[in-house]
């Protein structure tokens, strides 16, 4: 793990926070593991939930319609998060991304993972989300550091965010 604390372990899941960390400092990291997902949904970028409207997912959006895998809410690859930040900073702060091993029907609301710190605790909204979504991993961050949930302990090992498994 890299400088955070893990919360105590539920049968299927592990969460923590990375004290200093982004998910934009994640996505600079580790372009390769980001690159090899297929489904990451956006769930806010700079704490607007609905990032499918803001200037630079429009224009892709128009440019190329198959980039988004879905709009609503805005699921795309981690191919295209990769390219989209290594143009322009995409997660500068208080971002949340959920990786997912398909398409979801509904973004998480009420599960926010980057106001709570999760090495304090975990809402239920959040792990309800992360068993009832199909998702894989959730970041999130805010003020102080990353938060991280993860049901997939492999790609939370490959993004170092716990110990290899």
């Amino acid at each position: 793990m890299v400088g955070g604390e893990v919360g105590t372990p539920l049968s299927d899941v592990v969460f923590g926070r990375i004290k200093l960390g982004s998910v934009g400092q994640l996505v600079e990291r580790h372009p390769a593991v980001f690159r090899a997902v297929s489904f990451v949904l956006v769930a806010s970028i700079d704490s607007d939930l609905n990032p499918a409207e803001q200037p630079w997912a429009k224009q892709q959006i128009l440019a190329d319609s198959k980039w988004a895998r879905s709009t609503t809410p805005l699921i795309v690859t981690g191919d295209a998060i990769v390219r989209e930040h290594e143009r322009s900073p995409l997660f500068t702060g208080y971002d949340e991304v959920w990786v997912l091993d398909g398409l979801a029907a509904a973004p998480p609301r009420g599960a926010s993972l980057v106001y709570p710190r999760l090495d304090e605790g975990i809402p239920t909204a959040v792990v309800d989300y992360l068993r009832g979504s199909g998702s894989r991993l959730g970041l999130g961050d805010g003020d102080e550091g990353l938060n991280f949930i993860a049901a997939d302990l492999d790609l939370a090992a490959r993004f170092e965010l716990i110990d290899e498994t």
